[in-house]
């Protein structure tokens, strides 16, 4: 299995559902995403999928986007409106590909909702 350059995040089935949403949490969202050790794939063993779909979806409803000048927010702004466009774009063609949203995909200025 190659997996280089997306730093891949492999879910077995045994694992703590609430451990593994948390780590998958912050690996794909710390600094939006926009780092280079950002997660960028998350393989999960079949029979949990639901459940951690679910538990992950949680978990990118509860954080608080904005500006972390103005107030506490966990995710701030995507870089411009170049990355902006990308990332929704990312968004239109999975759900085009038969993905289902299960929150998240709405953008206020540079701020994507997760």
């Amino acid at each position: 299995m190659e997996l280089g350059g997306k730093n891949p995040l492999v879910i077995l089935e045994d694992a703590d559902l609430d451990l593994a949403a948390s780590n998958a949490a912050f690996g794909a969202w710390l600094h939006q995403g926009q780092i280079c050790m950002a997660t960028g794939l998350i393989l999960v063993h079949e029979s949990i999928v639901a459940a951690f779909t679910r538990k992950l979806a949680d978990k990118a409803r509860a954080l608080t986007v904005g500006n972390a000048a103005r107030g506490q927010a966990a995710l701030g702004p995507l870089i411009n409106q170049r990355q902006l466009q990308h990332v929704h774009q990312v968004v239109s063609d999975s759900l085009q590909a038969g993905a289902q949203l299960e929150t998240g995909g709405e953008y206020e200025g540079l701020f994507y909702r997760p």
